[in-house]
């Protein structure tokens, strides 16, 4: 094994292992023991709270990352995935449709409008640094570093 399949291999499993540790997050429901603050409406507290209806995408978009040289990124076809993981406001317009409603027995009449909203999103982080991660990624850097240099004295001898 030279340098750089000894880097090769070790960035490989760095990137197995760190995305295991992050699947584990949607499992624990929280970020390495960091428990998510719940949903404020749960119309159905058997789901996970970063599990959509039935799709799971969010989920399913922590695959094995991409190799940035020597380097690791982690990318997510879901637009909400950022605001999910660093909290945050979105600003959103909503539509409000005609309608009526009964207050009091009497039938009001409702026109269509927009309003602007501020939705404030807590932070339900599923991805990033931790010193859990950090000790994953030293024990396996020490395996490998080890498995190298047993190699290096054997072809030595």
């Amino acid at each position: 094994m030279d340098f750089k399949q000894f880097t090769d291999k070790t960035i490989r499993d760095i990137g197995v292992k760190a995305t295991e540790l992050f699947d584990r997050n949607f499992e624990q429901q929280g970020f390495f023991g960091k428990k998510w603050q719940s949903r404020k409406n749960n119309s159905d507290p058997g789901r996970g709270i970063l599990t959509g209806k039935g799709s799971g995408r969010l989920r399913k978009g922590v695959k094995t990352p991409q190799r940035n040289g020597n380097s690791l990124v982690w990318t997510f076809d879901v637009p909400y995935a950022k605001i999910h993981n660093e909290g945050g406001t979105i600003k959103t317009t909503q539509s409000v449709r005609a309608h009526s409603r009964t207050v009091n027995g009497k039938e009001q009449k409702i026109r269509s409008f927009t309003r602007k909203m501020n939705v404030k999103m807590p932070q339900r982080q599923f991805i990033g640094d931790h010193p859990q991660l950090r000790l994953a990624i030293q024990t396996i850097i020490e395996r490998n570093i080890k498995k190298f240099t047993e190699e290096l004295l054997k072809s030595k001898k």
